[in-house]
């Protein structure tokens, strides 16, 4: 695990693009609050705590496709057999990747979502607006941002060990992420509508919403629907890790 800290930290292109994830995120909640201010509409801080998540999504998304490329670039490059050669456990090697990026996720999502939640309150101070928030929901946004993008880091890295080439594994993880949710969503029927409702980024995003009882996952059930497929496609790839030669 330690080696992939080391490659982490030495490819500006990694940690340039989880910094650029996390002032996307920020610069989305900050946006949105703003924007919200500016209107006078904060009737509902529920709806508002919600709304400054949305940058989550898509700070995902950047970090998704750094966590592939983490993969891909070993392959296209032959780094690979390098690491392979010091590691012969190949299982060991999609762990440590799956590992080091989760764990960033982690970070970086309960950070981005802690210092968007303490920016609401401290305005809403300022200008006496009522931005309270029940401390089991403020949970459930601080944890669940980190928890969703370190899913969403894990189900790249999987995707990534299962097609190993870049191009694919990118359009891959676009696809499933946001292509594939914006397409069905415009299909007319009920059915189509549940599907949706199933796929890992629609289902993981539930967790910035709080409980209503007519959804048919609740937020935490969303996020376990995004764990299922992140441990899914990251045991598929790594199986396939231990049987193919690099």
């Amino acid at each position: 695990m330690k080696s992939e800290w080391v490659k982490f930290a030495t490819l500006p292109s990694q940690w340039l693009t989880v910094l650029a994830a996390m002032l996307l995120i920020l610069a989305v909640a900050a946006l949105r609050l703003t924007t919200t201010i500016v209107q006078g509409d904060i009737e509902d801080p529920v709806l508002l705590a919600s709304q400054l998540h949305e940058g989550v999504v898509w700070g995902g998304v950047l970090l998704a496709v750094v966590s592939a490329l983490s993969v891909t670039g070993e392959y296209t490059s032959g780094a690979i057999r390098t690491t392979l050669i010091a590691v012969p456990v190949r299982a060991s090697v999609a762990t440590a990747k799956a590992l080091v990026f989760a764990l960033i996720g982690l970070l970086l999502g309960s950070a981005t979502s802690g210092i968007a939640l303490f920016a609401s309150w401290l305005v809403g101070q300022q200008n006496t607006i009522n931005t309270h928030l029940a401390a089991g929901f403020v949970a459930q946004l601080v944890v669940g941002s980190g928890l969703y993008l370190a899913g969403v880091c894990v189900l790249a890295i999987g995707l990534a060990f299962l097609i190993r080439h870049p191009v694919g594994t990118l359009v891959t993880v676009l696809v499933l992420l946001t292509v594939a949710p914006l397409l069905l969503a415009a299909v007319p029927l009920e059915i189509i509508r549940d599907i949706i409702t199933f796929l890992p980024s629609i289902a993981g995003q539930m967790i910035f919403a709080p409980e209503t009882g007519t959804s048919v996952l609740s937020p935490w059930g969303g996020l376990g629907v995004l764990a299922v497929w992140a441990a899914a496609l990251w045991g598929t790839g790594t199986a396939l890790l231990q049987r193919r030669d690099a």
